[in-house]
């Protein structure tokens, strides 16, 4: 019986000694009869404890708390791509400058992808002080568009930027319908350009433009209670107005009214003339008056 135990202990000494290497001094190879370095394991690792490693002596740096895997000094590099050192995590960089730093030196390309493969919904958050900002994107709230939220300690949040996916931006609004640009408040500006398509009203001062008479838009005024082709208060208290449209039209009406000040010019110099005129025969009536007085009296 025991020349049995002692051949199976050798075989399976044999067998040890084909895949490991345990020597009494230098490198242990575990898989391998070949090992490169201190330890050598070729295939998986299973650690039921904590792990240490440290680049130097080992020191603990989160004493009396349990990890997978602690480092004692030295941070951890990953291919080369990604370290982790004195608190601040590096990726494609060796040296962070901040809590996370991720560099790429490349032409293009994705540097940083955040997803959510559970429910579509992803979220990024910068807080402080218990104020926080959020970017979302929740396909079934808010339509795969990216929001904006803010919330201040534990108040509801608010949301106050919506970009849809058609590139519209709602700003105050969740909702910027069909506009490229819509916003629900007050807004300043100090410089605003709008591009009109189609014809600015220079047309008003060419030969053959209708002016209308004074008499029809005095009419029309009477009958609506606003200028010809100029919305009325109801339409813009129900369909707002185009500000590109509503500047077009006032220049109209002021070219209009210029051409209407440069008659009512040309009417006034010809009744001058006129008038004139009439003083001027007034005076000759006069002097001949005076003149027959004259001859009478002799």
């Amino acid at each position: 019986m025991n020349r049995i135990l002692i051949i199976l202990m050798l075989a399976g000494t044999i067998q040890s000694n084909a895949q490991n290497v345990f020597p009494s001094n230098g490198n242990v190879g575990i898989g391998t009869s070949t090992p490169e370095v201190k330890l050598d394991v070729r295939g998986a690792i299973n650690a039921y404890s904590e792990s240490h490693f440290s680049s130097t002596i080992y020191q603990d740096p989160d004493v009396g708390v349990a990890y997978a895997i602690k480092i004692g000094s030295g941070g951890i590099a990953a291919n080369g791509n990604a370290v982790f050192m004195n608190g601040s995590v590096g990726i494609g960089c060796k040296s962070p400058a901040s809590d996370l730093h991720i560099q790429k030196n490349a032409v293009g390309g994705t540097v940083a992808t955040i997803e959510n493969t559970y429910d579509s919904y992803a979220h990024l958050e910068l807080k402080s002080n218990n104020k926080t900002w959020q970017w979302s994107k929740r396909p079934s709230y808010e339509g795969d568009g990216l929001n904006l939220w803010y919330r201040n300690n534990n108040d509801p949040w608010r949301q106050h930027l919506t970009i849809t996916t058609s590139g519209n931006f709602g700003i105050g609004t969740v909702d910027p319908k069909d506009y490229k640009l819509a916003v629900n408040g007050p807004a300043i500006f100090t410089k605003a350009v709008i591009k009109n398509y189609s014809n600015w009203p220079d047309y008003v001062f060419d030969s053959n433009y209708q002016l209308p008479s004074l008499e029809s838009i005095s009419i029309f005024i009477k009958e609506n209670k606003h200028l010809p082709e100029v919305p009325s208060a109801l339409a813009i208290e129900r369909d707002g107005h185009d500000l590109g449209e509503v500047q077009k039209l006032l220049l109209k009406k002021v070219e209009e009214l210029t051409l209407y000040v440069i008659e009512l010019k040309k009417e006034n110099e010809n009744i001058k003339n006129e008038s004139q005129k009439q003083r001027k025969q007034i005076e000759q009536m006069r002097h001949q008056n005076s003149i027959i007085k004259n001859y009478v009296k002799q």
